[in-house]
């Protein structure tokens, strides 16, 4: 049994690449290879214990379990009970430890536990966490019910792995691309499905639980259930806006009594979303504060948020933050690929908030807004199956079919039967239905979450607006009622009629006739083939020709990709060449995050 719990710090001036409980069960202990992890400053000495293998005779497989707290209030805890232990890594809102326990206590009436009512219990924890229970001979895993916090599982090759860090299991066990993975990412900028871009490396569905046996490291999955969004509410606009408001002010309230010991720091752009987030949290007399950062290109949402906070009347700050190569190569550690590095300006933020709150406090966001309350179905709500099949590969696309199947050699047909394949799996019955379920489950659970949780390599981040109480309420709401952001125009009124009446960045309130016309553009738009939407990004100026200077950046990108045997052994790197000369900057962003991962690997 080899176990190291470690404080990790190396200033706020560079990040901690890894983060939290991570597990490895090998069958041969040398695959752990040499021991590199030394506590660096303290020990968690209940974590260690929780931990700590019953003796058994004979040969056992290697436990080998490390807990990495990248800062010291990151929230890793182990609590006692009548008949097992049990850790916490992350936040429940919606019950208290105490509540939590009693429950559990519940489920647990021998050394097993009853396998649905604890899923039953899972199901109703609103929260983003990792959930561990320990009883004399069993380990039980358990995650948030909509996987909010990333968690990474592995079974092959002789190891199986449970954790937060793929860095770290790279560390002891070296990662390869999963070609289908790799293909799904330069497609829509995400891998589907639960997979990561890693061979037989997945995301732990939401809701699962996994029991090991501590003595023969027998693993038992339990799959966590999938959110079915084909049911739908008969009640009034009105009856439903009161109801999302009075679930988003609870929700805001759930955080704001969670963290009573820490300060809560609001990330506000000045959108909807972080807006109405401003207001649920100080309407709960938080002690809050608000921050945001400038940009090149954001320097009207700068603008808006300051109007904001003064008229909430919450103080607010400003910070400049740029890009770096440190930053770059920080990001691409912490997330190995699954955050694309253009947005490595974000860890110039946050650093400079650490500093300024080195006692840390909780970060709370508008995630998740744009996506609870609008409409996320299709134009046309009857579609057929083969409707969506094609329109879901053509509206997503970053880099087009036609060019990836010369690049990884899959044919477009290939991809749409692959496609298919994932939408078939979902529990809708409906295609439309099937289309918001792609919108939840991919994009946000796959892309959305996963920047999150690069949030949380310096501070604890959440958001109210997937509490689940008021998530499972939105998802019924009929489409007609969310349409043209409907829902949010009456829920933001609700809120505060002053806040929905102040301008955006483009000049407009939420309800002015341009502001609605705009959302209505959107739903089409999002309807429009790729073709189509790179035409009228060019007539708006959106999209350029690549200057020799961008070429030249581009051949070392190329270089770089040719240089690592995985890749090149995937990429057609001369079709790949063909695609740089002409890539767009998003396109040209996934590709340099790819190049750079060569590093890495």
């Amino acid at each position: 049994f080899i176990f190291y719990s470690s404080y990790v710090s190396h200033g706020v001036e560079h990040a901690q690449p890894m983060i939290g409980i991570n597990i490895l069960l090998a069958d041969n202990p040398e695959i752990l290879g040499d021991q590199p992890f030394q506590p660096d400053s303290k020990t968690l000495p209940l974590v260690r214990e929780f931990f700590s293998q019953p003796t058994v005779t004979g040969h056992a497989p290697t436990l080998h379990v490390e807990c990495i707290l990248p800062y010291p209030d990151y929230p890793v805890k182990v609590y006692p009970g009548q008949r097992f232990q049990w850790l916490l890594e992350g936040n429940i809102y919606n019950f208290t430890i105490q509540e939590v326990q009693i429950k559990l206590e519940k489920c647990f009436i021998s050394e097993f536990p009853d396998i649905q009512k604890l899923q039953s219990l899972v199901s109703s924890l609103s929260g983003e966490f990792l959930m561990m229970i320990r009883t004399p001979l069993h380990l039980y895993i358990l995650n948030d019910a909509f996987g909010r916090l990333p968690v990474y599982t592995t079974s092959s090759r002789g190891f199986t792995f449970f954790g937060r860090s793929l860095e770290w299991l790279h560390h002891h066990v070296k990662l390869s691309l999963d070609k289908t993975a790799v293909f799904e990412y330069l497609w829509c900028s995400y891998p589907l499905h639960f997979k990561t871009l890693y061979r037989d490396v997945y995301r732990y569905k939401g809701g699962s639980i996994t029991g090991i046996n501590l003595q023969t490291q027998a693993v038992t999955v339990y799959p966590g259930s999938t959110f079915n969004f084909d049911e739908r509410n008969d009640f009034d606009p009105e009856v439903n806006s009161k109801r999302v408001s009075s679930l988003f002010l609870q929700a805001s309230q759930r955080i704001v009594s969670h963290s009573d010991h820490w300060p809560v720091n609001l990330s506000l752009s000045g959108g909807l979303d972080s807006r109405a987030v401003a207001y649920g949290l100080n309407y709960h007399a938080a002690n809050m504060s608000a921050s945001g950062f400038l940009y090149p290109g954001a320097e009207d949402d700068v603008v808006v948020a300051e109007k904001v906070a003064t008229l909430i009347g919450i103080p607010w700050k400003k910070y400049t933050v740029a890009r770096s190569i440190q930053n770059d190569n920080e990001l691409l550690h912490m997330k190995m690929g699954l955050n694309y590095i253009g947005l490595s300006f974000l860890l110039d933020y946050f650093k400079q908030l650490r500093t300024d709150h080195p006692k840390g406090f909780l970060l709370v966001t508008g995630d998740g807004g744009d996506k609870v309350l609008p409409y996320l179905g299709e134009v046309n709500a009857q579609l057929s199956f083969d409707q969506l099949v094609q329109k879901t590969a053509h509206r997503n696309t970053v880099i087009p079919i036609s060019i990836l199947n010369k690049i990884l050699g899959w044919t477009e047909d290939e991809f749409l039967h692959h496609l298919a394949v994932v939408l078939n799996t979902y529990p809708e019955k409906s295609s439309n239905n099937k289309s918001i379920h792609f919108a939840l489950y991919e994009k946000v659970h796959q892309s959305f979450f996963e920047g999150e949780d690069r949030n949380r390599h310096f501070f604890w981040s959440t958001t109210p607006f997937y509490d689940l109480d008021l998530f499972a309420y939105a998802m019924k709401i009929p489409d007609h009622q969310k349409r043209y952001y409907r829902l949010y125009r009456h829920f933001m009124n609700d809120l505060s009629p002053t806040l929905a009446k102040l301008p955006n960045d483009t000049g407009t309130h939420m309800h002015h006739p341009r502001f609605i016309a705009g959302k209505m553009f959107h739903e089409l738009f999002r309807a429009t083939s790729p073709e189509i939407k790179t035409f009228l990004k060019r007539q708006t100026g959106k999209s350029r020709v690549v200057n020799a200077v961008e070429l030249a950046e581009r051949q070392i990108c190329l270089e770089l990709i040719s240089g690592n045997p995985d890749l090149e052994a995937l990429i057609d790197t001369d079709h790949l060449k063909s695609l740089l000369r002409i890539a767009n900057s998003e396109q040209y962003a996934y590709v340099l995050t790819l190049s750079q991962l060569a590093k890495v690997l």
